[in-house]
């Protein structure tokens, strides 16, 4: 059987008819759906380029083909070519298919009700929360309001009439978004064997919020030299401002105002980068901030997470967010925000509220003075990323994948009879 596949995920499509993704959207993603099913169709926005950078993956091959909607970035443009993106869900998905649709997306949004309409089963895989994804400051739009209001009423609806729908969290957005059929909490965030540490970190510095200085006085010349700044990491996309970058600016720019040795490393890239570059600079940070870009190997995310004492990440909404757990498998202590399945991975005591500047500072400032804290936050961290092992969850996965061919099969049959 067929799995039609339907993602607000972007794509580039080069001459050759080949598919590239510059984040985790690579082929591997998509191949694990063959476990059970005989072929994927991923349909998608598609953007026919020349040539793509070095770095980005492809994302099409063996039993994995692609559909392609007319490209759009944002609701005006979304709003403009409906008639045509409707058209093309409409012929990408056989009679025959079995359907899971990755929400919230303006895509699902669009063909769902033709699916209802035609008593054609689906499945969900539910990603992040469109609640806490449109409030304020995630996005910057004048649409921003109504769609808030919009989406998680559109979200209910379609988990309620799915014939199955998988979280990435285990509790979180079940209450949220209750389904009418199986549900089942398996995150997408697997982690490989060799992507966790060898051994539990050691820290044996105290990062003072007192001046350089006066922390230097405090400690063997020596050892204060050749530690350093404590350097922060976060891992995110730029693309807009869910991930808090601009939160994390803030907070860190208190601290280094307060006397702490700091050093941020971003790891990600996107629209907003410039603006959070004239942030820096604004907040007097910017030789204190690193922008490294877009990392599209897990070999080359590892290697910064390894030079790094403390992962960061100030988002307004998640999923289940993959950079936190790849961190705690390095080993990393973690901060963050109460949102979404970030309380399922991290203890309370590691947590702030989103949008709160003066607490994340105060956070981090906490944690750095507290070698002995890092070093119980960086052992528990681990043992927690065991949970997401590739093995566990891949087995959670194909029972879900089971229930919804087996949905299909019997709407087939029940045709079948019919006819």
């Amino acid at each position: 059987m067929r799995l039609s596949v339907i993602t607000e995920h972007r794509f580039h499509r080069t001459p050759d008819g080949c598919l590239w993704s510059s984040s985790a959207s690579a082929y591997s993603f998509w191949a694990r759906y063959l476990a059970v099913f005989d072929c994927v169709n991923v349909t998608a926005r598609v953007l026919d380029v020349r040539n793509v950078p070095e770095q980005w993956m492809r994302s099409n091959g063996p039993g994995v083909e692609f559909s392609a909607v007319p490209y759009y970035v944002g609701p005006y443009q979304y709003v403009i070519r409906w008639p045509w993106i409707w058209s093309a869900l409409n012929q990408a998905i056989q009679n025959e298919d079995a359907v899971l649709m990755r929400v919230p997306s303006f895509l699902a949004n669009c063909i769902e009700p033709a699916l209802r309409r035609r008593k054609h089963p689906y499945g969900l895989e539910v990603v992040g929360d469109p609640y806490d994804g449109l409030g304020p400051g995630a996005i910057r739009h004048l649409l921003r309001p109504l769609l808030r209001i919009n989406a998680p009423r559109r979200l209910r609806r379609q988990c309620s009439h799915a014939a199955g729908v998988a979280y990435v969290t285990r509790l979180a957005l079940q209450k949220r978004y209750p389904g009418g059929g199986l549900m089942i909490g398996v995150s997408d965030a697997t982690i490989p064997k060799d992507a966790f540490a060898d051994a539990d970190r050691v820290f044996t510095t105290h990062y003072s919020s007192l001046s350089l200085a006066a922390a230097q006085l405090s400690m063997n010349p020596k050892t204060a030299a050749s530690h350093g700044p404590l350097r922060l990491i976060c891992v995110g996309s730029l693309e807009q401002y869910y991930k808090g970058h601009d939160v994390l600016l803030e907070a860190v720019g208190t601290c280094i105002s307060q006397g702490a040795d700091l050093y941020l490393r971003l790891v990600g890239d996107g629209r907003i980068r410039p603006k959070l570059e004239a942030m820096a600079s604004k907040l007097g940070i910017r030789d204190r901030c690193e922008f490294l870009g877009h990392l599209a190997q897990p070999k080359a995310v590892m290697a910064e997470l390894d030079k790094s004492d403390v992962f960061v990440l100030a988002s307004r909404t998640e999923g289940l967010p993959r950079a936190v757990i790849e961190a705690m498998a390095r080993g990393l202590p973690c901060i963050s925000t109460r949102v979404g399945g970030l309380p399922e991975l991290l203890s309370p005591e590691d947590l702030v509220v989103p949008n709160d500047a003066a607490a994340l500072a105060a956070k981090i400032q906490e944690v750095a003075n507290s070698a002995e804290r890092r070093e119980q936050m960086s052992h528990r961290n681990v043992m927690v990323a065991r949970e997401y092992l590739e093995d566990v969850l891949q087995a959670r996965r194909n029972e879900f994948y089971r229930h919804i061919e087996r949905v299909t099969r019997t709407k087939d049959k029940a045709l079948g009879d019919r006819a």
